[in-house]
């Protein structure tokens, strides 16, 4: 198959990959109060805490060598690699006979989860052209986001709610992660890029270019403030019974985000607009949600923050690969970069809110700091500097080698 047809395959096979990875991080989050009751452990203690959190806290440690790494020895090599790591730690997780082995087999399968996560910004930028960048990066991002809300839900609708039902969710996970790695080992080619004139790849010239920055800013922010709301909306929608609802609705926002957003920024051949536009949007939304206006309108409201967010990856990261000192040769040390602070971001800043500030001063501040927040990726989107794009008719997809 020509390289113009099998780059559609690559694009479904790294969304497999994704899948997986989405399943296996937010599976364990399902789960605390039976591993509690397993292992003799206070549900709301650290231990339950940590455990919840540790693929997140890995994935973040990790994904800078990782980025570099996949940069170095290609995409064909370090997904299999990660699908790897996914699979036999994701098995061996089910027999776990301890709270440490549970840890330390979660840890490791974290590693190929990261691995994962800088392969996938990775493989649009050296598969497509430019005038698909957009839509091709929020379509591998999306195999994350089923693969979370799969990973939601199987624990709860299709294993049993107790320890040998657990164990049965990892063992299937891990065996599906298996699938996909020899499916991956199969299929997978390799496409050897190299730099096109003009292109600066030296780490000097990257840390003078003010988008990596840019991005990275505008990703923690954005993260911060996702999260912020999945953390503390399940208890502000709650006494209306609508918690479930409205978080769901984000959810399938963000996902609607990645792919519609990409889209949209392909066709009108633009980006800088689009993510300060995506930032004012999530800024009304915060907003909205700050005035108590009801749960139905807090639903909708979260499903276009949902998307406002989850927009803004696809472009920037299009921004990012278009960008002359980074390119495709270095795509995956920049994003893995920008995801592994943004990752961090996710995670430390919503426990300073809902320790502080919640607390202190109640829901109402909370929504208008994740407003501000939201807000502060307008003055980045001002400022990142977007190339100009050829016509549709020049922009070649490159040839497979």
């Amino acid at each position: 198959m020509k390289g113009e047809k099998y780059r559609w395959v690559m694009l479904g096979l790294i969304w497999l990959c994704g899948l997986v990875q989405g399943m296996l991080i937010y599976t364990p989050r399902m789960m605390g109060n039976v591993i509690a009751d397993e292992f003799g452990l206070a549900p709301e203690g650290i231990m339950i805490a940590a455990w919840k959190n540790l693929s997140l806290l890995v994935i973040a440690i990790c994904l800078i060598v990782a980025g570099i790494l996949t940069d170095k020895y290609g995409v064909k090599i370090m997904a299999g690699i990660g699908c790897a790591l996914m699979g036999i730690f994701g098995v061996l997780r089910a027999f776990s006979s301890n709270y440490a082995m549970l840890m330390l087999t979660t840890a490791l399968l974290s590693v190929g989860c990261a691995i994962i996560y800088t392969c996938v910004p990775k493989t649009p930028v050296v598969w497509f052209s430019s005038d698909k960048l957009a839509t091709t990066s929020g379509l591998a991002f999306s195999g994350l986001m089923v693969g979370g809300m799969l990973g939601c839900v199987m624990p709860v609708s299709l294993f049993q709610n107790n320890w040998e039902g657990c164990k049965s969710c990892f063992l299937v996970t891990g065996i599906i992660a298996i699938a996909v790695m020899v499916i991956w080992l199969i299929f997978a080619k390799e496409k050897r890029v190299e730099a096109k004139k003009g292109e600066r790849l030296e780490l000097s010239s990257i840390m003078r270019c003010r988008n990596p920055w840019l991005f990275l800013v505008a990703l923690c922010l954005g993260y911060s403030a996702f999260y912020t709301l999945f953390t503390l909306g399940e208890d502000y929608f709650e006494p209306e019974g609508s918690a479930g609802m409205v978080m769901a609705l984000c959810m399938l926002g963000y996902s609607v985000g990645l792919v519609l957003i990409g889209v949209v920024s392909d066709k009108i051949r633009t980006r800088k607009p689009i993510i300060m536009g995506l930032s004012l949007l999530s800024f009304v939304c915060f907003l909205s949600i700050a005035r108590e206006t009801g749960w139905i309108t807090g639903a909708i409201t979260s499903f276009f923050l949902g998307l406002g967010v989850g927009g803004m990856l696809p472009v920037g990261l299009a921004l990012l690969a278009e960008t002359k000192e980074i390119g495709p040769k270095r795509m995956a040390s920049v994003s893995g970069i920008g995801l592994c602070f943004a990752t961090l971001a996710g995670f430390l800043i919503p426990t300073y809110v809902s320790t502080y500030i919640y607390k202190q001063q109640g829901y109402g501040l909370v929504w208008l700091f994740c407003g501000v927040l939201m807000l502060g990726v307008l003055p980045c989107g001002l400022a990142l500097k977007e190339k100009r794009r050829r016509s549709r008719s020049n922009a070649k997809s490159p040839s497979l080698r």
